[in-house]
């Protein structure tokens, strides 16, 4: 059936039924509209149509239904909102905003190979630093000054904000010889970088999801 033969049937009757068959694993919509006045439903006909195609496509393919229109615009929204979440709270900075720009066509997943080459390193660092705190009689600060010097640098070239400034209060405490204030701040640290880790994995999984919508093409349904 044609969309303008679907807009321009009436009956007189207002049925929905929805049935599903586990065999074929298809979901098929009858559906019948009572109407007198075929320009007040007109509306209806077109979006029912057109889930009706989308329906029958999501059968057909097993993709969702996000991916069948308009989803790359919602999902670019929500990378929007969950980016002005993160600055909102001061888990990043504006340097993250400078590192997305150095990403092009060239480079797509420029931000998060940076990105995930800082969790690496930053998990080495973070295991070094507890391992030096573990142990009682021989706290080797100066050596903790050098890694937590290392993290305060690689966090702030990726904008993470909160990160860096817990590194900042962890150096004054290894100045101090403070093991109690060291502790404090590692637990402090290991926190924030799950959250900030969590964060952006989360952001990146929505840019794939975005890119691959957008890259969608569809076949040309017969009509």
């Amino acid at each position: 059936m044609s969309y303008y033969e679907f807009c321009g049937r009436t009956t007189f009757a207002f049925k929905y039924e929805y049935w599903h068959s586990r065999d074929n694993n298809r979901s098929l919509v009858l559906l019948g509209l009572g109407v007198n006045k075929l320009y007040c439903y007109s509306a209806a006909c077109c979006l029912i149509f057109h889930c009706i195609r989308w329906f029958n496509q999501f059968a057909k393919t097993g993709l969702p239904l996000w991916m069948l229109g308009f989803g790359a615009d919602l999902l670019w929204a929500d990378m929007n909102r969950l980016l002005a979440f993160l600055f909102h709270q001061g888990v990043l900075d504006e340097q993250f905003l400078q590192l997305q720009q150095l990403q092009d066509e060239a480079s797509p997943n420029f931000v998060s190979e940076v990105v995930n080459i800082y969790f690496h390193e930053s998990e080495k660092l973070l295991n070094n630093l507890r391992g030096l705190l573990m142990e009682r009689e021989l706290s080797d600060y100066k050596k903790m000054g050098i890694h937590l010097n290392q993290f305060m640098g690689s966090s702030s070239s990726i904008g993470a904000k909160r990160v860096t400034n817990i590194c900042v209060a962890f150096r004054a405490a290894t100045d101090q010889s403070n093991r109690a204030g060291c502790l404090r701040a590692l637990e402090m640290l290991e926190h924030e970088y799950c959250y900030l880790k969590n964060k952006l994995h989360e952001l990146f999984q929505i840019e794939q999801q975005r890119a691959l919508v957008a890259g969608v093409r569809y076949p040309v349904q017969n009509q």
